[in-house]
């Protein structure tokens, strides 16, 4: 079982692989109170969740799928902050470790 601070590295990671797409001027900053649906743009939030997507697989083995939907309905909303796609992540992947049991 993996927890939230592990889940936090590995948004971190995807984060710091956005920033180096964006000028040095345009790079977001790595805090909690990271206001994602603000601050990014449609297709930066869609390397966003892709690249969760990628680095959870190759961090942790586990699917979890984040580019259908569920996250814009999602009463939570996860892409509000840092903090709350954060832990939209880490529910996604408990999920998918109870389903590989």
């Amino acid at each position: 079982m993996n927890d939230t601070k592990d889940i936090q590295r590995v948004v971190y990671k995807v984060f710091d692989e956005l920033n180096a797409l964006l000028s040095r001027n345009e790079r977001v900053e790595k805090s909690l109170e990271f206001r994602i649906s603000e601050e990014l743009d449609s297709l930066m939030i869609i390397n966003l969740l892709v690249l969760t997507e990628q680095k959870i697989q190759e961090d942790f083995g586990v699917a979890i799928v984040l580019t259908d939907g569920r996250i814009a309905v999602n009463e939570i909303k996860p892409l509000l902050t840092m903090k709350t796609y954060i832990d939209y992540v880490t529910f996604l992947v408990g999920e998918a470790e109870d389903v590989q049991r």
